[in-house]
């Protein structure tokens, strides 16, 4: 991975003359790295890694035109709250990621974990979208006080999925579905985790990630 990101760097960005500075744009990477499955602040990211904030701009827009990260747009539900507006931010590989944060030989934390699994699951409905030319849009939702992590509109129909990096499925993993369902803002809600055993929580459906993963293939997601 680490020659991944160096070949990145010298063919991708260096020989097409894609940034100007190859420096900064190599620090602002590292820095890049550590916001995988945030939302952009491109004021905060410039004063990290050194660099005018219209330049970080133009870097997190050459990540998105070399494929290398894409923007989760946020999902606006208007249910009396104030909603997140600006899109996260995720690289397109778990591996990449880490390895732009100099962390392929480091232990993954809880925190880095979680981020990780959702990148994963995007990755894949991503993936399965392009492979099955199925249409549909991804999203996330959030507000002050709670979020889903991937939203699923097709033909006007919005489902919500929540991917957790755990083994056992806790009732708190529902709460914002439940929100959503409730005030009917969704259709239907799916839980994804590291478990062994398909479940069923009141109108969630909780699938193990190989069981989801099964399903999405065969089309039964898109």
């Amino acid at each position: 991975m680490e020659s991944y990101v160096s070949t990145y760097l010298k063919e991708e960005i260096q020989q097409e003359a894609l940034v100007k500075n190859l420096d900064s744009f190599a620090r602002f990477l590292k820095v890049a790295a550590t916001l995988n499955g945030s939302i952009i602040d491109a004021t905060n990211t410039s004063r990290e890694c050194h660099a005018g904030r219209r330049s970080v701009s133009r870097y997190f827009d050459t990540l998105v035109d070399t494929l290398i990260a894409f923007r989760l747009p946020a999902f606006q539900a208007r249910i009396k709250v104030k909603e997140r507006v600006r899109p996260k931010f995720y690289l397109f590989d778990c591996g990449v990621a880490r390895a732009l944060a100099s962390r392929t030989r480091s232990p993954l934390s809880d925190r880095e974990r979680d981020i990780l699994f959702e990148t994963y699951v995007l990755h894949e409905l991503r993936a399965a979208q392009s492979y099955l030319n199925t249409a549909g849009e991804l999203s996330y939702y959030g507000s002050e006080r709670s979020e889903v992590d991937i939203i699923l509109s097709v033909g006007g129909e919005h489902f919500g999925f929540e991917v957790k990096s755990a083994d056992r499925w806790r009732p708190e993993f529902n709460r914002t579905l439940l929100e959503l369902l409730e005030s009917r803002k969704i259709r239907a809600a799916f839980g994804i985790y590291l478990g062994t055993e398909k479940l069923q929580s009141g109108k969630i459906t909780i699938f193990p990630i190989r069981e989801f993963l099964e399903k999405l293939w065969k089309g039964d997601f898109t």
